[in-house]
């Protein structure tokens, strides 16, 4: 008997929550879905475009580092070629007149 009073109970309950629901309750429940509905689609849609531009600049960052150790490389080789040894081998291939040590004024 306590079993079926408290169904009857629930379902009176059930009843008058269902009949307090206008139609002005129906479309503010159905408008507050669809902004919830909304508002879930463009936190996903974000957080997709974050992910992709976080991307982005994780390889602009490696073709940074890429070009700053390249930059480093043509640094060392520049020094290379430009040493006084080099540069000397360099003038007797072209033709030029190498002037010896006696020649050379210092500063």
């Amino acid at each position: 008997m306590c079993g079926a009073g408290v169904k009857s109970l629930f379902f009176e309950a059930l009843a008058v929550a269902v009949g307090l629901l206008t139609n002005r309750h129906v479309v503010s429940l159905a408008l507050m879905v669809l902004v919830v509905m909304g508002s879930a689609i463009a936190v996903n849609r974000t957080t997709h475009e974050t992910r992709l531009l976080y991307q982005a600049q994780q390889s602009q960052f490696a073709r940074i580092q890429s070009l700053q150790n390249e930059r480093s490389q043509l640094g060392l080789e520049v020094g290379a070629l430009a040493s006084h040894a080099r540069l000397d081998a360099w003038a007797r291939e072209q033709g030029f007149e190498v002037a010896s040590e006696h020649e050379v004024l210092s500063w």
